[in-house]
């Protein structure tokens, strides 16, 4: 994704994105194998379909925080917003283990929505409304139009409006490899890179369909 993100001026990911890649290159061993197992979700419960990454983890317990009982009230003061989030863990493992030692394990008898069948017919029905609308446009006919059509709005993309977008991906690899070198790897004779890593990120403003709706000022007018 970084050529994308890069190319269509998503500048925060854009800075970061490669310095988080080459983190996750450089993992130590531990770290890695339990990665490469498959050790890199967490799941609150026995039913399906509830694996999350860790991040989303996060958001769930920043979630909980800021309900009843949480961190509502408590934010300015810094003394009890940090016991409640030293605590957070250890109040819940003894919850946890507290429905062990009874034999209870809260939810484990429900069904997730997304395993009913009504959910899987929609699911399905939706997928087939998607196919039939594609199969209405061409979009797996054999022969390609003559130049990219949006298939919202029929428009047409000029021919540079199509070169854009059909070269996001290396334009936009382009750009990444210029910004590692530059910024990420130290020099032979130096100790540090050329450009810092804070270094303000130029945008593209990069073509696409929304670009023909573009006004352009006239400069007479002002």
């Amino acid at each position: 994704m970084l050529p994308y993100i890069m190319r269509y001026d998503h500048l925060n990911y854009s800075r970061w994105g490669p310095v988080y890649l080459a983190e996750m290159n450089q993992l130590p061993e531990p770290v890695l194998s339990e990665f490469q197992n498959g050790n890199f979700v967490v799941k609150r419960s026995d039913q399906k379909f509830n694996q999350v990454d860790p991040d989303q983890a996060m958001e769930w317990v920043n979630g909980t925080g800021k309900k009843g009982g949480g961190i509502i009230g408590i934010t300015k003061t810094t003394s009890a917003l940090s016991r409640w989030t030293l605590s957070y863990n250890l109040r819940s493992h003894i919850a946890d283990e507290t429905y062990a030692m009874y034999n209870h394990h809260p939810g484990s008898t429900r069904v997730h929505n997304e395993a009913t069948k009504s959910r899987q017919k929609r699911d399905n029905d939706d997928e087939m409304a998607l196919l039939t609308a594609f199969q209405g446009f061409g979009v797996f006919a054999s022969v390609s139009p003559d130049s990219l059509q949006n298939l919202v709005t029929k428009d047409l993309a000029t021919e540079e409006i199509q070169n854009s977008l059909l070269c996001a991906k290396e334009l936009g690899q382009e750009q990444v490899n210029t910004f590692v070198a530059d910024r990420m790897i130290v020099p032979e004779e130096g100790n540090k890179p050329d450009v810092t890593i804070h270094a303000s990120l130029h945008r593209n403003n990069a073509k696409t369909f929304a670009s023909l709706y573009d006004v352009v000022k006239d400069s007479k007018a002002n």
